[in-house]
């Protein structure tokens, strides 16, 4: 048989044999992707805790204490600045004014606030001398805790 015979009896069988190699082709790539497995999930994101309001443990409220009594030792408008070491919260204190209440005491209007991060606590109050000596806080407004940074 002549080349150009083999060659033409060849693409005789073709229609024949192409069904045939066509599913062996196929159930070749098929049974290949039976054997893979799929690939893992992703791992769920970690969640964020997210602060809510500013607590204040027994050091940071004796390194508020601290910079309050200095309070009456400074003219208005200047701010005491404090920190607590053992936890790192900080803050400052203001004078704001000068005056008096309706029992004739000196009072200091004062202006207060605690960061930690992003997160600020302003508060707005009134340290009145006792009779006694010592200062009382006699009246304090919070505000609502303010995250800066955030739209």
């Amino acid at each position: 048989m002549s080349r150009t015979a083999s060659i033409r009896s060849f693409k005789n069988l073709m229609p024949q044999i192409r069904p045939v190699l066509t599913g062996l082709v196929l159930a070749g790539l098929l049974a290949g992707c039976a054997t893979k497995e799929p690939p893992a999930p992703p791992a769920p994101p970690v969640p964020t805790v997210v602060q809510t309001d500013i607590i204040l443990t027994p050091p940071d409220e004796q390194a508020l204490k601290v910079a309050m009594d200095q309070l009456f030792l400074v003219q208005p408008n200047r701010t005491v600045p404090w920190i607590s070491p053992e936890t790192g919260l900080a803050g400052a204190v203001k004078v704001l004014r000068d005056g008096f209440d309706d029992e004739n005491r000196p009072c200091r209007e004062f202006h207060s606030v605690i960061t930690r991060g992003n997160l600020y606590k302003h508060s707005i109050g009134f340290l009145c001398k006792q009779s006694a000596g010592g200062w009382e806080v006699v009246d304090v407004q919070t505000y609502p805790l303010y995250r800066h940074g955030e739209v």
